[in-house]
Parts: C-alpha cells; structure tokens; sequence
C-alpha cells in the first residue's frame, strides 16, 4: 500500500487539473453564523463514485485517483449470491437503499473486522445494491459544492448505526443513555439502534431502543426510556451553560415532531428545561424547546424562509423533509441535491443581511449525512474499540482505546462532507490519497460528527465549554504537534483568503427556493403534501 500523501492532493480528472493546499495551521476566522445541513444515508463512493459528467456513469472516483468504485474495490472478489460487478442505477431512486443499515448484523457483517468485505453477504438478497453508485447528472450541485469548496475524503460518522443515533450525535456528541441509564459506564455504553419510528423521544416514556456496551453486545434498554439527560452543543445538564444566554442564537430545522430525526425531542433539558420528564411523558414545553423550528402554515421550508428574511440563527442544524432527504425511494431523486443548492445559494446571496455585511461574509455551512444506508465503502474507519470484560461487566481500558471511550460503538464508516465558505479555496480536498488507502487514516485529516461540534463550539466560546462526555476525543480535535497546541478542527477548509460567492444551481430551476418554501402549500395532483421523516415502515431508516 502507499503512504498517505503529506500534503491533500486531488486529481479531477473532469478538470485536468492537481490541486494542493499548503498544511501550514492558522486559526480559522470567526464566523456569526454555522449552518450544519444533515442529508440521509450515503457514503462517498455511493455518491460520488461517477465520472465524468459527460457520461451517466463513469470510470473512477474524482476523489481518490487510483480507487475505482466501477471495479469494486477491495470488497468485489468477496460479494456473494451472483451479483453483479457494479450497476449503474439510479440509486438515489433505489427502493429499499443499499440493504439494512442497523448496527447489527449489518455494520459489523460489513466490516468484518477491517477486512471491509461482509457487503451483500445477505442471504437471498440478489442484485448487491451496495454496489450502486448514482449517475453524476443526479447529483450535479453536490459535484459543484464539492469542487467549488471543500471536500473531507475521511470523515466518518460517529456510529456504527443508524438515523436515531446519528442525530443525538450532531447535536450532542454521543447516543450515550446517561439518565436514566447506568451513569458509571463513563459514556461506554450507546443507543445502538432507531427507537421507535414515528413515536420517539421524552413524551413516549414507555419502552427505549437498543443499547450496545462497550463489548459491542447489544442489550434491550432497562429503563424503557427515549429520554437521556446528557449536555448538547447548545444545553448543559445541570443548566449551567445554555447558549442562548451566550448571545448565541439557535434553531434546530426538522420537518416533524416526535421521530427519529428529531433529536432535541430525545433530550430533556430542551423537551421540558428539566433533567428529566415529569408524569405522565407530556409533549414538549420547555423554553429551550421553542428553539425547534417546524413547517408551519406559512411556510414548508423555515430554514429558507429565514434566510431569505435575515432571520438566520448563528447555529442551525437542517434536517430535511423525506422528499428531499437523499433517502434512497425518495420522491424526485434530484430534490435532494437542489434542496442543499438552494441554502448555499440563499446563503451566498443574502447581501444586505447582517447589518449590509451579508451572510457571506460570515457563515461557514457544512453538509454532511447521516449514516452509510447500507451502501459500499471501501475505507475502513480509524478504529473498531472493542472492550474486555472485567467480571460481569464489559470495561473500555488504556489498551482497548486511547481514551476510554467509544469502545464498541465508534466509529462508524465514511458519510460524505461538503464544507463552504468564503475562506475555502476552490477544490479544497481533506486527505486526498494517491493509491489504495492505509490503516488508519491519518488523524490531522479524519473527522467525525464531532469535529462539526467542536469546530462551532470552539467558534463561538473557544475553550469555555465542553460537549459531555468530558472524556470524548473527536476524531481531530485534540491533535497536537507542529501546530503549537491543540487545534481547531476542519481548520484545514479555511486558509484561503476571502472571496466571492461562486453560486450552486439546482439540478432542475424550478426547484428553486420558493420551491420548497411552497412545496406543503400548493397541491399536487390536487391533493396538498403533507411534511415527512423517515420513510414509512422501513425499520433501517
């Protein structure tokens, strides 16, 4: 295998062109505002694995010259049931995605110990839809964020799981069940899997999902609970740290209440401003709950809507509508990709907000998904702690992972992240690679859901705060060195100089923002839409 490069080196072979930026650390620029955008279940080669644009499918994937997703990786001479090699469908369209994507058996049949090579081992499943890539036209906007800004070819998602689990940990660093879960387990045990699909969070108070503990053996929740009292990027346990009383504003952008993509509902400290539910599991009422931004009858789309009306929060997260999810079996398989053109681009364009300075000036937005969905990927993620047990109990210790947390459950494998900015020169490529990949990744270019948070966090309090658990160590955050010290994260996405806004077209102009701003208020095929989370009665969302 080759070393990893020591400087991020891509060769897009659309443009003809090698793009290289100096690793010389400078603390990035202050932003007012971080839009964080949480698309749904894709990884990197399912996503951009197809070149060029010229062609419905191509050869190779621009990121990583030298793997090749059309030649199946590392993972093709151990597919099994009669497959084919790599189709080229319209994946975004694929009915029930690439496969189950629960923890278990799926994540830890996929990797396989590191080997990477467990995909489309389920029996009686015969056409391998892990394999898929999407046509490069479908997904033209995420290609233009991607080459017009940045592209991180190692981040991972946190989890080995899914959707439940990776929305506790954008907002809050962890799934870890602290209240009213075992709270000596420092952090060792997670929510492993969704709860319940479309009845989750405080006010169901009446069964809990699963629980993985640090010797990766799932277990039923004791305590029947979705409710967990544990600090977040924007509420601290003990209510001594709310950023709102920071000066920091907040929203947190969901279609619907009381599902899986909802994670603020899971969190009693923003459900009711209390550590845990009163009786009875009420709906959520507590101040800090009104930080949560639903379509109403004005508008299906808030997060435009503010925009559009210099009304951006400084720390938004965006979850979208279903329909524009990126969920494999989604209504039109470009909304997606549309949807995230038109934030950036009202973003990029909103200049007479922030007092004339515009939002441009002063908002980083990163774009990112929420897990793997089942879909190939051919880089193994930085480590697979596994713990030992110490009587009866599964214990994280010095031998099994470098800080005593994560044992079991972290991390999971590659989601894509798009970063923008004005600071984030064209082609900006985190750990581009020259060849197959080495084991593991090198640190100062892997990152997590959390290096997202610590990134804000560091942004707008520096070292005043911490996201719980106090011993958890992002992928990137806590790298030392030639840097003089500890490190921002992603700091390597914002070393250029400021510059225009380069605009992102949606695939298709009608949907535009007004688009998904009308999209619940005008009827379609005369009936009127109505707003959706995760996909009905797929229990792998």
């Amino acid at each position: 295998m080759t070393k990893f490069m020591l400087k991020a080196v891509v060769l897009f072979a659309v443009f003809e062109a090698v793009v290289a930026h100096a690793q010389t650390y400078k603390a990035p620029p202050h932003f007012n505002h971080i839009v964080i955008i949480f698309q749904e279940n894709r990884t990197p080669d399912n996503l951009f694995g197809a070149t060029p644009m010229t062609s419905p499918c191509g050869t190779e994937d621009p990121f990583e010259t030298g793997v090749d997703i059309q030649g199946g990786g590392p993972n093709l001479s151990s597919k099994q049931n009669g497959g084919p090699s790599v189709t080229c469908l319209t994946a975004l369209s694929i009915p029930n995605g690439g496969d189950d994507h629960s923890h278990d058996p799926a994540w830890t049949r996929q990797y396989n110990l590191g080997a990477m090579d467990g995909a489309c081992l389920r029996t009686g499943w015969p056409n391998c839809p892990q394999y898929v890539y999407v046509p490069k036209p479908e997904v033209k906007p995420y290609f233009d964020i991607a080459t017009s800004y940045g592209f991180a070819n190692y981040m991972f998602q946190t989890q080995q799981g899914p959707s439940f689990e990776a929305h506790q940990f954008i907002l809050g660093g962890t799934s870890a069940p602290v209240w009213p879960g075992d709270v000596n387990n420092y952090f060792q045990d997670f929510v492993a899997e969704n709860a319940s699909f479309y009845d989750s969070g405080c006010p169901v108070g009446s069964h809990g999902p699963t629980w993985v503990n640090p010797g990766n053996q799932e277990l039923a929740d004791p305590n029947k609970s979705e409710c967990y009292d544990r600090n977040t990027l924007v509420t601290y346990q003990d209510s001594s740290f709310l950023v709102h009383d920071k000066g920091v504003s907040w929203k947190y952008y969901t279609p619907l209440k009381g599902i899986i993509w909802d994670a603020p509902e899971a969190n009693p400290q923003i459900c009711y401003s209390a550590s845990g539910p009163p009786p009875g599991n009420p709906a959520c009422s507590g101040t800090e709950w009104g930080h949560v931004s639903l379509p109403n009858a004005n508008t299906s789309a808030p997060v435009l809507s503010d925009i559009l009306n210099c009304q951006l929060p400084a720390i938004s997260w965006v979850i979208p509508d279903e329909a524009w999810s990126d969920h494999p079996g989604g209504k039109d398989k470009s909304l997606g990709p549309s949807w995230v053109a038109d934030i950036v681009d009202a973003i990029g364009n909103a200049t007479t907000c922030d007092n004339g300075a515009g939002y441009w000036s002063d908002t980083a937005i990163f774009i990112t998904w929420d897990d793997w969905g089942g879909f190939y990927d051919h880089v193994p993620p930085p480590a697979d702690y596994v713990g030992h047990q110490s009587g009866q109990q599964w214990m994280c210790g010095s031998g099994d992972a470098p800080n005593g947390w994560g044992c079991g459950y972290v991390y999971g494998f590659r989601v894509p992240l798009l970063v923008v900015s004005q600071y984030t020169p064209p082609l900006t490529v985190s750990g581009a690679i020259s060849g197959p990949p080495t084991y593991p990744p090198p640190k100062d270019w892997t990152h997590d859901f959390g290096s997202i948070l610590k990134f804000t966090e560091n942004n707008f309090f520096g070292a005043t705060a911490k996201i719980a658990p106090a011993n958890y160590t992002y992928a990137d955050s806590n790298t030392l060195d030639t840097h003089g010290g500890l490190y921002t994260p992603l700091w390597e996405f914002f070393l250029g100089s400021p510059r225009n806004f380069t605009s992102i077209a949606p695939t298709n102009p009608a949907y535009d923002a007004n688009y998904f701003i009308n999209y619940y208020l005008t009827t379609q095929n005369g009936v009127y839409p109505q707003p959706t989370g995760p996909e009905d009665g797929d229990p792998n969302d």
